[in-house]
Order: structure tokens, then sequence, then C-alpha cells
């Protein structure tokens, strides 16, 4: 009688390994034990590489090894796929929209610790996530370790692209699946100095909104500007509010209010109690000004081009903290600047030759589709703040 194969010989089968792109290519036992067949490794040496040999000196130490190996091919693959300008991923899963999610929830919170509390899970977990997620692009993500955490170039990039792909499949939830029920995400992005304009009140709007029946989780971003307009053209946010110097053909914009700006100086500085008849525009340009650094020097208006820039702030409040410092002069809205004026902290300096108005305005993606959520909330923007 012929005997049946061993259970070992059974679950020696040869297979190649899932997902193992190695210039060394190693056949795996089918073997569900937790170590792997020497027996089938004896048979076929030659696929198994030198330094697997020589760690083979037993079952377990071959499958540590094997391990070790395993690992290593996959950084190879990484970096093959990273140098050849290549992404391993073809196409997207469930898993991958999960690995996505997880990876966007770490960049958002600054770092895996502080994405714990968020995820429900630990950082060993969330580690092993963002490491598939690695190996699933190709890429490297972020760099994490003593010097703290940190994007990648490719990781920003895969980021920003994630945040547009989540609020798209929302906006298709919306359209698709929400008809015109109220549903879905609205990302509202917002200039930083509009909570202090007395006409433009982004809260009664909010208010409004809520009164209406909806399952709409809202969010507001506080930006510069130009990051306004971007967040609006890659479909970070649905809907933008801000002062907007440049015109961008992806973009439309509508009136939402207007703003007075003056130019102000803080009570440290040597202009603070200088007599208004003592002042004059050539006095002015001799001291240090601040710029708005979301405006252009083209896009300045002509008496401020004579101005010796020497510090520059990305949004109102950080020109609010130089103009405080006593060591510069800087343009801020005068609803914003109201209270520092009211308390004796800053002054307004020849307002009749340099005060002006600026229009503030809603911009949203021209070729979006537009949801139930969004359309309703540009129609309460417009009702409650007519120009």
């Amino acid at each position: 009688m012929a005997r049946s194969p061993s259970v070992n010989a059974r679950r020696s089968r040869p297979v190649d390994l899932p997902g193992l792109i190695c210039p060394e290519t190693i056949s795996v036992s089918q073997s569900r034990s937790p170590l792997i067949s020497r027996a089938f490794f004896n048979a076929r040496l030659s696929t198994v590489p030198l330094r697997l040999q020589a760690a083979a000196a037993s079952d377990k130490d071959f499958t540590k090894a094997w391990r070790v190996e395993k690992s290593r091919c996959n950084n190879v693959r990484i970096e093959n796929s990273q140098s050849e300008g290549q992404v391993a991923l073809r196409s997207i899963s469930n898993v991958d929209l999960k690995l996505l999610s997880v990876f966007r929830t770490v960049a958002r919170a600054g770092g895996f610790s502080l994405a714990q509390t968020e995820l429900n899970v630990s950082q060993a977990t969330i580690s092993i996530h963002i490491k598939n997620l690695e190996t699933r692009l190709g890429l490297t993500l972020c760099q994490r370790g003593r010097s703290g955490f940190a994007l990648t170039e490719d990781g920003q990039r895969v980021y920003d692209a994630s945040n547009a792909l989540f609020s798209h499949i929302e906006d298709f939830k919306s359209l698709v699946l929400g008809y015109e029920r109220l549903v879905g995400e609205l990302q509202i992005a917002i200039i930083d100095n509009t909570v202090f304009h007395q006409r433009f009140q982004l809260g009664e709007v909010i208010e409004a909104f809520g009164k209406l029946k909806h399952s709409v989780d809202i969010t507001v971003h506080v930006a510069p500007p130009n990051q306004l307009e971007q967040m609006v053209i890659s479909s970070q946010a649905h809907i933008g509010i801000g002062f907007f110097p440049r015109r961008l053909s992806q973009l439309e914009y509508h009136p939402a209010f207007e703003s007075d700006m003056e130019l102000y100086c803080g009570e440290r500085h040597s202009l603070f109690s200088v007599p208004d008849e003592d002042l004059s525009p050539e006095v002015i340009a001799q001291h240090p000004h601040a710029q708005r650094g979301y405006v252009s020097f083209d896009q300045l208006p002509d008496n401020e081009r004579q101005f010796a820039f020497t510090a520059r702030a990305q949004n109102i409040e950080g020109l609010a903290h130089l103009i405080l410092s006593g060591q510069y002069l800087a343009f801020l809205p005068v609803h914003y600047a109201r209270n520092w004026v009211v308390n004796g902290r800053m002054r307004s300096l020849l307002s009749a030759a340099y005060a002006y108005t600026s229009l503030y305005e809603i911009i949203r993606r021209k070729s979006a589709a537009r949801t139930p959520a969004e359309k309703k909330f540009f129609e309460l923007l417009q009702t409650h703040n007519a120009v």
C-alpha cells in the first residue's frame, strides 16, 4: 500500500508570498504552524538568501530571520517605488479608505499619541496602520521618532489629496443618497478677523441653518486668504469667506460685506503721542511697516508702496501683535482694531490720507456639484449679509 504523504510534506508546498516584491524572491510554506518548514527550504536552498541560511540554525531562528527578511524586502519595495517615481497602489479598496482615514487623523492631530484619543486605539496599532498604508502606496508619509512627528513632502501631498477624496465622498452621499435632504458635511473656511465685524456675523447664519431640519456635520476653518482659495479649489472647503485681492479662474466671487481699513500704531510707538497736525505722509514713511503677507506689492494701494516693509504676517492677528510691540505700523480692519483703540493701546494715523474700504467676498469652486446643504447655507449667507 502506498504511503500517504506526511502532514509536513503536505504543508511544505511552496507559494509566493503575497505583496512581496523583492529582488531576492523567496517562496514560503503554507504551513499554519508558527514555524516555517525547513524541509522545504532545504529542498530549494538556492532560492534562500545567504543571510537567511546563516541564521537558520533552528526552526525558530529560521522563522525569526525570515520575518526580518520579509520586513527588509518590503522596505526595498518602498525605496524602489520612490526612486522610480511609482506608486504601488493601483486601486482603492475599503481597507485603503480606512488606512487613509487613520492617516488623516494622525496628520491633523500632529502625531500618533495625540491621535490616540480620537481613534480610540493604541499607538502600536496606529503605527501598524500607517506602515501598511506606506507599503500600499510605496511612499514614506511621515517622520516619527525622538525628533517628533512631521509629514514628508509625499505625506503632505497624500494628506491634501485624501482630504479632497473624503470631501467628494461626503458630497456624493449628500447628492445621490440625500436628494434634497440636508445631510453630509459642510466645510466653511473664513478669514481670521470677521468675528468682530458688527454687520457680518457667521454665528447668526449658523444659527439660522441650525433651526432647519438637518443632519449636517459643520466644520469651520480659519485661514489667510491665499489658503482659503486653495482649500476651496482643492475641495477641502465648500465655501470660503474673506478678502481676496486677486481673481482665480477656478472660483466664483460673491460680495459679502465691506470693511474700513486704517493705518495704526501701538501705544509704545514714538508716533502714538504726536499731534495730528505734526503728522504727514513723509513722517509716517520714515517708520518701519508690517505688510499683510497675503497681499503682493503690486496689489498694494499706491499710498502704501512708499513704505519700508521690514516685517510681515499672514493673518490679521499677527499684524496686531506687530503693532502692539510698538515697533511697526500696519493696516488693520477698523472693526478689528476698535477694542484696542477704545482701551488706548492703538491709534489710527492720518485716516483722511490712508483710510480705504475693502470688500470681503464669498468664494466657491465653479465646477463643484452643489450639495443641498451648501446651497442652503450659501442662500442664508446672502440673505443675512447682503452688501
